[in-house]
């Protein structure tokens, strides 16, 4: 049953109610008294009930929206993972990249796999870059990536967010 047919049925018991309690004003005998006095608390029972039901329907509806808006995030967020994929960039330091070739609507870019993890997109920024040294950082979960150039040497990296020593 739906909200409508709820919300009529309660409007029906209501005029049954008004009716039978017209009925309390009059001079009637005692089982007449009884009986009305017994059918008004039905009513008012079912009225109760009625009102409960409507409010579960309500709370129903809500958690289907929200539901919804998941599964909604849910498939966006399916889409977005067939666009990028998983890179290292030196021993243990992992970023993700687009698939699809840089334009410049769509610029080279490093995602965060940290934040990755938790169905976000967060770019690291550049703090510096230059030919020696470059550092990136996440302003999102605060990562932060060290990058160090040396001419004779394989480039170092270091990651320190929720571990600082590595």
């Amino acid at each position: 049953m739906a909200i409508p047919e709820i919300a009529n049925l309660l409007a029906s018991v209501k005029a049954a109610c008004d009716l039978v309690s017209s009925y309390k004003t009059r001079k009637v005998d005692k089982a007449t008294a009884e009986f009305i006095m017994f059918h008004t608390d039905k009513l008012v029972s079912v009225q109760k009930h009625a009102h409960s039901v409507i409010e579960r329907c309500a709370e129903l509806i809500k958690a289907k929206e929200e539901l919804e808006k998941k599964i909604a995030e849910f498939a966006q967020w399916n889409k977005t993972e067939t666009q990028y994929q998983l890179k290292e960039i030196h021993r243990g330091i992992f970023v993700y990249v687009p698939k699809e070739p840089v334009t410049p609507e769509h610029p080279a870019h490093w995602l965060c796999a940290n934040c990755w993890q938790e169905r976000k997109k967060s770019i690291l920024q550049a703090e510096h870059h230059h030919e020696s040294a470059a550092a990136y950082t996440c302003h999102r979960c605060n990562t932060k990536i060290e990058m160090r150039f040396k001419p004779d040497r394989p480039m170092t990296a270091r990651r320190k967010d929720i571990f600082p020593n590595y």
